[in-house]
């Protein structure tokens, strides 16, 4: 069963921000990664905007080019190629280091970021 496709829910815990930043959507351990614009922001979630045709599962890593810094996402709404996710914590992905997880992820931002 794929993730809710209501709209985005106007009763949020914190208001989102404007913003107009490139991300990495990235899952199965990294086998799969690709960019993403994130267009709304708050501490808690995200309005992100995907290639069309894209799918991915509920569950993803969202890594914000600009900061470096992933997390892991839920995807609790979809709408056309637009999805809003609630995010966990951030996990800072500027140096390599810590478990595998965390180095794909950083090596998936350094690739990003060099372009």
């Amino acid at each position: 069963m794929g993730p809710p496709t209501d709209p985005p829910p106007s009763d949020r815990r914190a208001p989102r921000r404007r913003v107009l930043l490139t991300g990495i959507v990235t899952y199965n351990d990294g086998a799969i990664s690709f960019r993403c614009t994130i267009r709304d922001r708050s501490e808690q979630g995200a309005r992100l905007k995907l290639p069309a045709g894209i799918v991915p599962p509920p569950d993803v890593w969202l890594i914000e080019v600009t900061e470096a810094v992933a997390y892991r996402a839920h995807i609790v709404w979809r709408l056309g190629e637009q999805v809003g996710v609630e995010l966990r914590e951030p996990l800072k992905i500027r140096a390599p280091g810590g478990d595998l997880e965390q180095r794909r992820l950083h090596a998936l931002w350094l690739a990003a970021a060099a372009s």
